[in-house]
């Protein structure tokens, strides 16, 4: 006969299998809010033209005509990191000789960041390549590097 009561045993079984399975979620969901990875550490080296766009950034320049660029960094490091950047322009025409255009230091907070102003002139006709090299202070190796290929024209 139907009494509308279930098996005791079953009911209970299913209710502590049920209160274990919501334990276990809330558990898991505290761990989850309350872990805090460091992440990916890094460093973003980019250069881009005067006004600030990728497609500003002059690679057709008149002789004697201003090259002005941005050169930025950001500090994703989860520390505050030195640096020192060095602009060197490559001759690979014979024109001229190689030289360091501009070398700086500063100091980045994590999720801080720096842009510095890069201008030079060009004297003479030719196809050049800019690196612009950033380095952490302290060490010999270079930590990111950008390269920007300035063909100079006769105006």
């Amino acid at each position: 006969s139907f009494t509308g009561h279930g098996n005791g045993k079953a009911e209970r079984f299913v209710a502590v299998i049920v209160v274990a399975v919501v334990a276990m979620s809330i558990a898991v969901a505290a761990f989850t809010l309350s872990y805090q990875r460091d992440g990916e550490s890094y460093t973003e080296f980019y250069i881009v033209g005067s006004d600030g766009t990728v497609e500003s950034l002059q690679t057709d320049v008149a002789v004697g005509e201003r090259f002005s660029a941005l050169v930025g960094t950001v500090c994703h490091e989860n520390t505050a990191m030195d640096y020192h950047v060095r602009a060197d322009i490559l001759n690979h025409s014979g024109a001229i000789a190689n030289a360091t255009v501009a070398t700086y230091e500063f100091s980045l907070s994590d999720g801080q960041d720096n842009e510095n102003g890069l201008e030079f002139d060009l004297d003479a006709v030719g196809e050049y390549q800019l690196i612009v090299t950033l380095y952490v202070t302290g060490s010999a190796e270079p930590y990111r590097e950008l390269h920007v290929w300035i063909d100079v024209y006769e105006p």
